[in-house]
C-alpha cells in the first residue's frame, strides 16, 4: 500500500523489499515451529522440524505449480464470461481458499494471502483485479488496525515488570537488524543510498505478519491450559508493532 501511494511500485528496490518480506515470513514459520517444539518437549526434535520444513516446501512448490499452470489458464479460459463482480468474487475466493490451506497446514494466514496475491499478480487480469480489490483492501485494512488497537490492555502498562524493557530491546535490535539488511542489500545490488533508506523504512514495521504469528501461537497448547503465547506477550508484540510502525513511517517519509 505504501508503495502504491508513493508511486514506487516499479522502482528497482521493490523486488528486494518483497523478497525480504517473503523470507521473513518463511523464517517466522520455522521459528514458531521450533519454539513450540522446545516448549512442549523441552528438547530439540530435529525430525519434527524437518517434517515442518518439508510441509513448507510442499506448500510453496504447490503454490508455484498452481500459480504457473492452473490460475492463468483458468482466467484466460473464462475471461469473456467474467464481469467485474464475478472477477472480484473469484479473486477473493481464491485468496481465502489459499489462506484456509495455509492454516490447515499450520502456517500463517498472511503467508497464504501473500502467495495468492503473488500468483494473481502474474495473470493477464492483474491490473483489473488490483483496481477491483482496492476498496475491499482499504476496508479490511482499517478493520485490521482497529482490531489490533483493541487488543491492547492499557492497564497492563501500569503494572510494572520488565516487559517494557523487553519491548524496547526487541524494537531496538529488530530495527537495527532491518537497517543493516536494507543497506547491505543496497550495497550488494548497487542501488543508491536513497533506495537503502526506502527499503529500511518499508521493512521496519512488524504488523500483519507479527499479528498472524501471535494468533497462531495463542492456539498452540504447550501444556494443559497453557499456550505458547499468552496475553502479556500479545500486549508486548502490539507495542512493538506500534513503535516499529512509527519508526517505519518516519524513515519512509524522509526517504
Amino acid at each position: 500500500k505504501a508503495l502504491d501511494e508513493m508511486g514506487l511500485r516499479n522502482r528497482q528496490f521493490t523486488g528486494v523489499v518483497f523478497g525480504i518480506l517473503i523470507v521473513e515470513d518463511i523464517f517466522a514459520v520455522l521459528m514458531l515451529v521450533l519454539l513450540s517444539t522446545l516448549a512442549v518437549s523441552r528438547s530439540f526434535e530435529g525430525e519434527e522440524l524437518l517434517m515442518n520444513i518439508a510441509r513448507l516446501v510442499l506448500f510453496l512448490v504447490g503454490c508455484f505449480v498452481f500459480g504457473i499452470y492452473f490460475i492463468p489458464s483458468m482466467l484466460k479460459a473464462v475471461r469473456k464470461y467474467l464481469n467485474d463482480e464475478m472477477l472480484l468474487i473469484v479473486s477473493i475466493g481464491l485468496c481465502l481458499g489459499l489462506v484456509y490451506i495455509a492454516n490447515a497446514m499450520g502456517f500463517s494466514s498472511a503467508l497464504g494471502a501473500f502467495m495468492m496475491g503473488a500468483i494473481l499478480a502474474e495473470t493477464v487480469e492483474a491490473e483489473h483485479i488490483e483496481q477491483l480489490v482496492k476498496p475491499v483492501k482499504d476496508l479490511f485494512g482499517a478493520i485490521f488496525f482497529v482490531s489490533v488497537g483493541m487488543l491492547i490492555d492499557v492497564s497492563w502498562l501500569f503494572r510494572g515488570g520488565n516487559i517494557i524493557w523487553v519491548v524496547l530491546c526487541i524494537t531496538f535490535f529488530g530495527t537495527l537488524g532491518k537497517g543493516l539488511a536494507a543497506y547491505l542489500s543496497a550495497m550488494i545490488f548497487r542501488l543508491p543510498r536513497s533506495s537503502g533508506h526506502m527499503m529500511f523504512g518499508l521493512t521496519s514495521a512488524h504488523a500483519a505478519g507479527a499479528i498472524a504469528m501471535v494468533m497462531v501461537g495463542m492456539k498452540i497448547e504447550v501444556s494443559e491450559g497453557r499456550y505458547l503465547v499468552d496475553s502479556e506477550i500479545l500486549n508486548g508484540i502490539v507495542l512493538v508493532i506500534l513503535f516499529t510502525c512509527v519508526i517505519s513511517s518516519m524513515i519512509t517519509e524522509r526517504s
